[in-house]
């Protein structure tokens, strides 16, 4: 039988919503490990990007583990932030 790139994407996502239903992520369950933190880097800390960076902070759920921007001065207030 062939199935059809249609019936397949189908089929992938109905599989793949079942079992994220199934499970959940872990942050749903407000049950944190070491193993479900989240470790980043941000280059580029003007702006959108550190905005976004922030945010992600803010649910306790992330780790930045360093900063990197071509701008020293943007660096140091970021860093101060």
């Amino acid at each position: 039988m062939k199935a059809s790139r249609r019936d397949f994407i189908k089929k992938t996502t109905l599989i793949t919503t079942g079992i994220g239903l199934g499970t959940g992520p872990a942050w749903t369950k407000n049950i944190l490990t070491a193993n479900d933190r989240i470790n980043v880097g941000l280059i580029g800390c003007r702006n959108q990007g550190f905005g976004v960076l922030k945010n992600f902070l803010q649910t306790g759920q992330i780790n930045c583990l360093g900063l990197c921007d071509i701008d020293q001065n943007i660096l140091d207030e970021k860093l101060a932030e």
